[in-house]
């Protein structure tokens, strides 16, 4: 109750004063600082917060009604609706339990090892499906795991000794509703075969490792995570780029962020191995142990038995999804869309009419083959609605609302007019403070929410000084993406730390170091690979001497080498 009648008191001051002032850009400020109070506070739920710009921005003449819908229910959030769909089809095939079932016998089980292998497969599927689904999905595999290395057996309880709650639904909060209705926990109890603090640093280890790259997993394409979708729909305005070519398609986006996701996913695996690992494990590893690991993981392959119809159908539907929108208007070769319609229009046919195709064969094709006319269909609509995070929906919508309110208002001009006055700085230290300021919101509010806000201001500092807006927007994006210190940074950070019942500091210290890594590696690629793969250097159009001393600048130091030696 205090939380919310302090935000109270606050909104009714800030409300007298905006409503006094009549200025558009208070306003704009206004419904910023409302939805970022009931952000960060949580007073009510995140995705309710995000409808307030559909009832904030007409009231205050910034949108008409009209307009504010338009921008909620665009094309972006249908290519992030098809996607989520295409996810519940795989999760309700069971084909991504398969996937890491047999990543884990790949990898082996000595704990350096089963950490790689639970990081790998976290990232491959935090790219297609979402990162809260990806960590809940993941947690209950790690715990019976870890049960097996205190050579316990796992019990279904509902007291006594210490719990693992398992998380299965795709809430961004789950209530203890969702987490009743999510299955049994996990009791693992204590062991004098190893060391209670041993135990604990390895348990640490393997949660982190899940922490860490579900939220690094989220950056690799561009469906992974709401801030590069909303990258994309502020960059899909030709007219506001003023006609600067800065396109992000499905195949540009991976071909820069798949490499930066997997050096930030090794940084991790490394970090975690030689901090943590390594003081946990003894030298003389007990073999005995790791066969009784590996046996129990082939029990499970086992017991799923043979790859089923439905899982490969779903699996080459899955494909070819994420192939139409790779080939689509790749930027080395022509594709499919162009030739498709006879046009030279590359974006005609957008990712979301591939998307969209995918999910009405899911919904077409029976599950059984054999029995068409009984069987179900591969996807069906109760799974929608029972599995689909609306919630997200939602939250990625309004702020797609919240920045074309912004932009209306002034706000964002404002903004970009102060970020406007630093431009005597490089442009290596003007992104680095840019991206120290993602960094940092997104550790308190949502990487969506704090996309919403930067994003907007970012591309309109970049146009007034003539430079490339991606250059500058790509990397705050990804930024975004990192919260690692705080559980309440994302609702992986979330359910990491209940799950694996860490305390504050288990994630803050870590955190540090893996925010600064992080943000050194895209730094230094989009500083080297990100010239060639989004070719910053075609900025024919722009004519503004100072944004154009900026590319000079960054242009002649990545030829000698990268621009944070200057």
């Amino acid at each position: 109750m205090k939380k919310v009648d302090i935000e109270s008191n606050n909104t009714i001051v800030v409300s007298n004063y905006t409503l006094i002032t009549g200025n558009t850009v208070n306003r704009g400020a206004f419904v910023l600082l409302v939805m970022g109070a009931y952000w960060i506070t949580e007073a009510i739920p995140l995705a309710i917060t995000a409808l307030m710009p559909l009832v904030l921005f007409p009231l205050f003449g910034i949108l008409s009604t009209e307009q504010a819908c338009q921008a909620f229910m665009n094309q972006t959030l249908m290519i992030f609706i098809a996607s989520l769909m295409a996810a519940v089809a795989v999760e309700s095939s069971n084909l991504h339990n398969r996937i890491s079932i047999k990543v884990l016998l790949l990898f082996g089980t000595s704990p350096k090892w089963l950490l790689l292998g639970f990081m790998l497969n976290t990232m491959f599927l935090s790219m297609w499906i979402s990162n809260t689904a990806t960590t809940a999905l993941m947690i209950p595999i790690v715990d019976a795991v870890l049960v097996q290395l205190r050579h316990r057996t796992p019990a279904n309880s509902d007291s006594g000794n210490r719990k693992v709650s398992i998380i299965s639904n795709l809430d961004l909060h789950p209530t203890n509703e969702s987490r009743k209705r999510s299955g049994s926990s996990l009791v693992a109890t204590e062991d004098p075969e190893i060391d209670a603090k041993s135990f604990y640093i390895l348990r640490k280890s393997l949660f982190l490792g899940i922490c860490y790259a579900a939220n690094i997993g989220g950056i690799g394409t561009l469906t992974g995570t709401g801030p590069n979708l909303i990258l994309y729909a502020l960059l899909s305005n030709k007219k506001e780029m003023r006609g600067i070519h800065n396109e992000i398609t499905f195949s540009s986006w991976m071909t820069f962020n798949v490499p930066s996701m997997l050096l930030c996913g090794f940084i991790a695996w490394l970090f975690i191995v030689l901090v943590y690992i390594r003081k946990a494990v003894n030298k003389d590893e007990n073999k005995e142990r790791d066969k009784v690991i590996r046996s129990m993981i082939q029990k499970k392959n086992e017991l799923m038995g043979d790859v089923t119809f439905h899982e490969w159908s779903v699996l080459i539907l899955f494909v070819s999804m994420i192939l139409l929108w790779f080939f689509r208007n790749p930027s080395f070769t022509r594709g499919w869309s162009p030739l498709l319609i006879n046009r030279n229009e590359g974006d005609y046919i957008g990712d979301a009419s591939p998307a969209f195709f995918i999910v009405i064969l899911l919904f077409m094709i029976p599950s059984n083959p054999k029995n068409p006319t009984q069987s179900r269909p591969l996807l069906e609509w109760n799974a929608i609605q029972e599995k689909l995070p609306w919630n997200i929906v939602i939250l990625v919508g309004g702020a797609f609302v919240l920045a074309k309110g912004t932009q209306a208002s002034g706000l964002s001009d404002w903004f970009s007019q102060q970020l406007a006055r630093m431009q005597v700085l490089s442009p290596s230290i003007l992104l680095l403070i840019i991206c120290i300021i993602a960094l940092s919101l997104t550790e308190i509010t949502s990487n969506s929410a704090t996309a919403t806000v930067i994003l907007p201001s970012i591309k309109n500092m970049a146009l007034k000084l003539g430079f490339s807006p991606l250059f500058f927007m790509l990397p705050v994006t990804v930024c975004c993406s990192f919260a690692f210190m705080l559980p309440i940074g994302s609702a992986t950070n979330a359910i990491v730390f209940e799950a694996g019942e860490l305390k504050s500091m288990d994630m803050i210290k870590p955190g540090i170091f893996m925010k600064v890594a992080c943000l050194v590696v895209i730094l230094v690629m989009i500083n080297t690979w990100g010239f060639y793969v989004f070719n910053f250097n075609d900025l024919s159009s722009v004519n503004n001497s100072t944004g154009s001393t900026l590319f000079n600048m960054a242009n002649s130091l990545k030829h000698n080498g990268s621009l944070f030696l200057n």
